[in-house]
């Protein structure tokens, strides 16, 4: 018998017991629901958090002086003019770009209040950090002449500080000189999580001359449009540079406790997952019962009219995995809507959810991804279940006697 003949016996026969067929597709349907709704909400979630860290704080890479990462200080800056020359002969790296940080105190009359300083390129920093698309008031600084300070806007509400106010910087400088500045605030952002300390972002040549550090800086970024290939040009990075001076860091390397958390959310998910489609196994196992139960004569005729054993557990399969298929595709269609409006509309988080995401300085937002992948790995786990499954009739029907099974 062809194989297009078994498939539409095998169409024809799933509807013969319209309610048993519905009630299964119905807990698959549920299953698929359930799974994309929670792995969507979840994958979501973390992109875009692992996203906006990486984008706007530590880059994909970064170039620092060898155990800078562990015990971050201004004495450890370097002068960047052969990194970022060598940056620039890997392949993907159009551009480099170098980051001075270090602390101080920002100070308005009695009020002082602990700020990270972060000087910057501003021009090349447009397309990496993007500070000019989180503008919460003000102006991003005149790209000809920058100069001033832009604050987050916590630390300008703490200091009760405004746009075109003078902002006091005092901390240490490279190698114990002394660092002090008056900044005019050109711009505040919204910076969440900024509870305990600040962020105050300086023009680079502005920040190297606070701290007294000449043309030095603290850190590298090659700038690369995606993680694709990261390992392979770390690999470049280090047969290049003197790894006996300088550390090459990946992100995972700079936000681990962002990747251990990510580990951690995703081992349970897959529990639940592994629970959720241990049951709905047991379900379409029992479809399998009953077909068998209820078909036995049924099986047997089709056997002594010249069916062969194996054709017969192919039909049973293709119902099965029909079953399974019409599920998959119900709980798509009804799960995808949801995913693509929660992927544009983010979900705003509050309280103490939003305070865990803030630590981070990460947006407190749940939303959803629309990658492709989420919905086949339903279809290929219910394939791999099914087939699997299938190997019980096909040992029942091998096992079939022909005399029985037409008693029966």
């Amino acid at each position: 018998m062809q194989f297009g003949t078994l498939f539409k016996l095998a169409r024809r026969n799933i509807w013969r017991n319209k309610r048993r067929t519905l009630i299964t597709i119905s807990s698959i349907a549920f299953a698929v629901l359930f799974a994309v709704a929670m792995q969507s909400f979840q994958k979501g979630t973390w992109d875009n958090m692992l996203q906006s860290v990486v984008e706007s704080q530590t880059g994909y890479i970064q170039i620092v002086q060898k155990d800078y990462w562990e015990s971050p200080t201004i004495n450890k800056a370097f002068a960047p003019e052969r990194i970022i020359d060598t940056l620039l002969q890997l392949d993907r790296v159009d551009q480099a770009v170098g980051r001075l940080q270090s602390f101080a105190l920002a100070a308005e009359g009695e009020r002082t209040r602990a700020v990270m300083v972060t000087g910057l390129d501003p021009e090349a920093e447009q397309t990496i950090m993007k500070l000019q698309e989180k503008m919460d008031a003000g102006s991003y600084w005149d790209l000809e002449s920058p100069t001033g300070a832009i604050i987050d806007q916590a630390t300008a509400d703490y200091l009760q500080l405004t746009i075109g106010d003078t902002l006091v910087l005092i901390g240490s400088g490279f190698r114990g000189m002394n660092a002090a500045g008056k900044f005019p605030i050109i711009g505040s952002i919204d910076v969440p999580g900024a509870g305990q300390s600040g962020m105050v972002y300086l023009p680079l040549e502005e920040a190297q001359w606070l701290y007294r550090t000449g043309g030095r800086v603290t850190s590298v970024l090659p700038v690369i449009g995606n993680s694709r290939g990261l390992d392979e040009l770390i690999e470049d990075a280090r047969a290049q540079l003197d790894t006996s001076a300088f550390d090459i860091l990946k992100w995972q390397e700079m936000i681990p406790e962002l990747v251990e958390g990510r580990a951690f959310d995703d081992g349970s998910s897959f529990v639940v997952m592994g629970i959720l489609y241990m049951l709905i196994a047991f379900g379409i196992f029992g479809t399998i019962l009953m077909m068998l139960k209820e078909r036995t004569y049924e099986l047997g005729i089709l056997n002594a009219l010249g069916m062969k054993k194996s054709q017969l557990t192919l039909l049973l399969w293709m119902e099965i995995l029909l079953i399974g298929m019409i599920g998959v595709l119900v709980g798509t269609a009804i799960i995808m809507p949801l995913v693509y409006y929660y992927h544009a509309n983010p979900i705003q988080l509050g309280g103490d959810m939003a305070q865990a995401y803030e630590q981070f300085d990460v947006e407190a937002v749940m939303m959803t991804s629309n990658d492709p992948s989420i919905f086949l790995t339903q279809a290929v786990i219910i394939f791999i279940m099914v087939s699997l499954m299938a190997l019980f009739p096909f040992f029942k029907i091998r096992a079939m006697k022909l005399i029985e099974a037409l008693r029966g």
